[in-house]
């Protein structure tokens, strides 16, 4: 459904009347929402609170998926109760998302998280672009000054499950125990699948000219959840060679499959 419908929102949550929605719908490419204001504002904002609201009016819960880069990146290492300072127009609108959900009803989860895997659509995750890089032979210029705290997404939609099960609500981060730089990521994505380590190079923010502000350090304090769930979330490593045992065997193929169908 077009989530920005709220005509349509309303008639297809009416109809299949969900237990639960996991509103993981979003405008992610940071560019666009800088270059087309009004469409971020459209789908990752007003998308969002149509849901919220009509949830709420269903008597459903939501589970909303947002991002670490609510935070201006100044220091890293941020909790729930930090305070929020988006740099660009993607960023806002998901923070807006974020409040639309939290204040429609106290039975909802937000979940801040920086995510990796395979994508079943044809656009490339992080992961995959370096993966595809590095079999290419082409060079990799990692940001060694962006620090991030990134989860295999198939790990994340276990945990957000998981959380939700346990009754927890309101504002969780998700992320990795531990954080990394994306220099050091695509080390890791090279290391893993046993790839030429000399084609990545380390480089700067600064240096690639993008037209939208990026925060440099959003790795994320998951005390909270850690503390909720009773261990420790998974590390980065951890998170790396799931990703290269899932294509070792053969969830990828299966997945692409799905997409194709």
């Amino acid at each position: 459904m077009d989530v920005s419908n709220g005509d349509e929102v309303r008639s297809v949550l009416g109809r299949f009347r969900p237990d639960l929605v996991i509103h993981c719908a979003a405008e992610t490419n940071v560019d666009l929402c800088e270059a087309q204001p009004e469409r971020a504002e459209r789908i990752n904002a007003g998308g969002t609170r149509y849901i919220a609201r009509v949830a709420a009016d269903l008597g459903v819960g939501v589970i909303f998926v947002s991002s670490d880069s609510v935070f201006d990146g100044s220091r890293g290492g941020y909790s729930e109760t930090d305070q929020t300072a988006p740099l660009n127009v993607y960023s806002r609108t998901k923070l807006l998302g974020e409040q639309a959900v939290l204040e429609s009803s106290g039975e909802n989860l937000v979940v801040r998280t920086n995510m990796f895997g395979w994508n079943m659509l044809p656009k490339k995750s992080l992961s995959e672009w370096c993966l595809a890089q590095l079999r290419e032979g082409n060079e990799i210029r990692g940001f060694a000054d962006v620090l991030f705290s990134p989860l295999l997404v198939n790990d994340i939609a276990s945990l957000v499950l998981e959380t939700y099960e346990a009754g927890l609500r309101g504002l969780f981060h998700l992320g990795a125990r531990d954080h990394t730089s994306k220099y050091e990521f695509a080390l890791k994505i090279a290391r893993a699948f046993q790839l030429d380590e000399r084609i990545v190079t380390a480089s700067s923010l600064s240096a690639a000219e993008l037209t939208a502000p990026r925060p440099k350090k959003t790795y994320l304090d998951v005390s909270k959840l850690t503390s909720a769930l009773g261990r420790p979330l998974p590390s980065i490593d951890d998170g790396v060679q799931a990703f290269h045992e899932l294509e070792r065997s053969g969830y990828v193929e299966e997945l692409k499959a799905i997409s194709a169908n």
